[in-house]
């Protein structure tokens, strides 16, 4: 199994290969943050909580992601390559300026629902996992 700082590697080097900021969060006094704000080329910013493919979030973690959610923030939980993959293949999809990217989003204006970002990444069901509490 990766290591949960292969995952946040693997994310990082995507982001920038699309052009996407991938900043590593830390914030002293304040557990539980996500651990990358991704700053987006129309300048949106999404908080990127990042673990591996079994990795659950702690109680903080999943207090924190609501705190954010209730105050406007969009926080997605990416679980593993496959979800990291996914995410960063949507954002390009939506927010990427090659041509490449303007096909896909041409191709995919016929589906709007395609273009709404979820909360969660790379868990079949769509949810995230909680220590100790399964699935929210």
């Amino acid at each position: 199994m990766k290591r949960e700082s292969k995952v946040e590697s693997f994310f990082r080097k995507g982001c920038e290969h699309h052009g996407f900021l991938a900043i590593k969060l830390t914030s002293p006094g304040n557990d539980g943050v996500p651990d990358r704000l991704v700053i987006l080329p129309d300048g949106r910013v999404i908080f990127v909580e990042l673990k591996t493919e079994n990795g659950k979030l702690s109680r903080i973690q999943a207090w924190q992601h609501e705190r954010f959610r209730k105050h406007g923030a969009k926080v997605i939980t990416v679980y593993g390559d496959r979800g990291a993959s996914d995410l960063i293949e949507m954002l390009g999809i939506i927010y990427g300026t090659t041509p490449r990217h303007r096909q896909w989003r041409d191709e995919k204006e016929k589906a709007p629902e395609v273009m709404d970002l979820k909360n969660v990444y790379g868990k079949q069901d769509g949810k995230d996992r909680v220590e100790g509490g399964g699935a929210r």
